[in-house]
């Protein structure tokens, strides 16, 4: 009914029309995705523990990246923080139109957060996420027609990286990508930040960052 009801809102709101056949589509994947979701949480403690236990080395630059999604909210957030022998050298928040879905979002972060990358440019990248969904869709992209746009634009900035991979990590290890996320979203308006420095309107009391 969710679904339905922002289609409606869509047409009425901004003129645009969704093929039912698209709305149904989205809704049947959605929920799959909540449900794989709770189950990981749930039951995977095997894969939480081993995921935890990951060694990175030092000389591998990684990304640690979140989307942000509220129902009743007008905006997205999306947050990543880049480090490289062990010390933080670029952060990135953005607030944006609010996605269709939370994992919308979360897929919205990742494209945002390849571009940003690439520009700076940082082309050797370990990214991590804690949405399995979205590392299952980056290496099965067909089992997604749903998002095919969006993994066209994906498989185009991944040809830029010289490396690349996309690891699942628990959400306890990604407190400093979720708390960018949500402060971005919680500013209620569209804007972007990329830069070596935490913004002088975040608050450090509140943030996990270093």
């Amino acid at each position: 009914m969710w679904y339905i009801w922002k289609a409606r809102n869509r047409k009425i709101f901004e003129n645009l029309s969704v093929p039912p056949q698209e709305t149904l589509d989205l809704a049947i994947q959605e929920e799959g995705a909540w449900r794989r979701a709770n189950i990981q949480e749930e039951t995977h403690d095997g894969m939480r523990l081993s995921t935890q236990a990951m060694i990175i080395p030092e000389d591998t630059p990684v990304c640690y990246i979140d989307g942000s999604w509220h129902g009743e909210e007008t905006r997205s957030g999306h947050g990543w923080i880049a480090y490289s022998g062990g010390r933080m050298v670029h952060l990135g928040l953005k607030g944006s139109r609010r996605s269709l879905s939370p994992l919308h979002a979360e897929l919205d972060t990742l494209l945002w957060t390849m571009k940003c990358l690439v520009e700076i440019p940082m082309t050797n990248i370990l990214i991590l996420t804690d949405c399995a969904d979205l590392v299952e869709m980056a290496s099965k992209p067909e089992e997604w027609p749903t998002f095919s746009t969006e993994l066209v634009d994906f498989a185009y900035y991944r040809e830029l990286f010289s490396s690349f991979s996309l690891q699942y990590i628990p959400r306890s290890g990604n407190t400093s990508a979720d708390h960018l996320a949500k402060c971005a979203r919680g500013r209620g308006f569209c804007f972007s930040h990329v830069s070596s420095t935490v913004p002088v309107w975040l608050s450090l009391e509140e943030s996990p960052l270093p």
